[in-house]
């Protein structure tokens, strides 16, 4: 996935990063 793909699939309520190229994913709190 680029960086590009991440924006595209993310949304203002995912909870998920980009770092080096991987998506991290955070659960809810």
């Amino acid at each position: 996935m680029t960086y590009e793909e991440f924006l595209d699939w993310a949304d203002e309520d995912t909870l998920a990063e980009w770092v080096d190229g991987e998506v991290v994913m955070y659960s809810p709190a």
